[in-house]
């Protein structure tokens, strides 16, 4: 029964990964990608760990896909000009 979930799961994921690229959205698909290979890798030792992290993967595929991530957003946000000043501010310490 796992491997029925797994491979239907598996299947949904990456058409969904698929229609992403398809409509060039990026920032989605490779926030997608990561969280799959980050579950994959911590629940790597047994079936029924596979099995969860495939499932809790398509969710956050589905959740993405309907609320995409808005970058520019976020880093809109980060102040920029202050990342190139603290190089500056470390060579007066030391």
């Amino acid at each position: 029964m796992e491997l029925i979930i797994i491979g239907l799961v598996t299947a949904a994921n990456f058409l969904i990964l698929k229609i992403k690229a398809e409509q060039n959205r990026w920032a989605d698909l490779i926030f997608d990608i990561s969280v799959l290979s980050i579950l994959s890798f911590l629940f790597s030792g047994t079936l029924g760990g596979l099995t969860i992290a495939m499932v809790s993967s398509f969710t956050v595929s589905i959740y993405l896909y309907f609320y995409p991530p808005n970058l520019q957003k976020i880093f809109s946000s980060v102040n920029f000009k202050s990342l190139y000043k603290a190089p500056k501010i470390f060579k007066k310490i030391f």
